[in-house]
């Protein structure tokens, strides 16, 4: 304790279970923030089975303040998505195609990274674009054989500079801290795609069902900065999950391996 009575965060703890005695005056920090969100959606029939719609909506996630208190409170993030997409139905309603493209703007988007003492920093890291295509189809085949599969595809990208040094003045950030624009985000894999078949029969006095499923999920990078990655042992390997079920059902009992 100094002579403005003041509270050192470092030093050592109290009896009273505290450090110093009191609270530490350079975690005391506040955010203020409010915003409104949008949506707005317009959806045309061609008839019963075959519908198109266009929508535009935003999104919004308030700032907020560092565990680490000599890292300055990170501001809010902004989101703006555009999509069109289809809903379909056709052979009288046995097949079924559903879609949608998009394009997300992402602005001022939080960024996490591990801090000094491990303790994860967020900071803005500026802004990023997000291009994609989903697509669904489902086909029934014959009354007990149903397929169906998907994919998507989607590309995030930063659109400016970013340097996780916060403190460093524009210019003077160092390579392993530097992320140029057009760097691809982390975790989010470029490509998804899953096969299902399922069959649905009856067996005497049992119903039940065979399922078999494979679901592929591409590589994606593990971290923002390459110098990161590199140390997390590089990419996120790409990976194929397959499952296969079955069951019999008879009254109220059901028996599923």
């Amino acid at each position: 304790t100094g002579s403005t009575g003041e509270k050192s965060c470092f030093g050592p703890s109290s009896p009273g279970g505290g450090v110093n005695g009191g609270p530490c005056i350079n975690l005391d920090k506040k955010v203020d923030d409010s915003d409104t969100t949008e949506k707005v959606n317009l959806a045309y029939k061609f008839d019963d089975d075959h519908m198109v719609y266009a929508t535009y909506s935003t999104g919004y996630r308030p700032g907020g303040v560092n565990r680490r208190g000599d890292f300055a409170p990170y501001e809010p993030d902004f989101l703006d998505n555009y999509e069109v997409g289809w809903k379909t139905a056709w052979a009288n309603g046995t097949l079924r195609w559903n879609g949608a493209a998009f394009w997300q703007q992402w602005d001022d988007f939080q960024f996490t990274f591990l801090g000094p003492n491990g303790l994860p920093i967020v900071t803005n890291a500026g802004a990023a674009e997000i291009p994609g295509i989903e697509t669904d189809l489902e086909w029934a085949t014959t009354d007990n054989l149903t397929l169906s599969g998907g994919l998507m595809w989607v590309k995030p990208e930063l659109t400016e500079d970013f340097c996780e040094d916060v403190t460093a003045a524009p210019g003077a950030c160092g390579a392993s801290d530097f992320a140029p624009d057009g760097t691809t985000l982390p975790i989010t894999p470029e490509f998804k795609a899953n096969l299902i078949a399922r069959y649905a029969y009856t067996f005497g006095e049992f119903d039940g069902h065979l399922q078999a499923a494979a679901a592929y999920t591409g590589s994606a990078h593990s971290a923002l900065l390459l110098a990161d990655e590199q140390a997390l042992g590089g990419e996120m390997d790409d990976y194929t999950v397959v499952d296969l079920s079955a069951s019999l059902d008879r009254g109220s009992w059901t028996a599923e391996l």
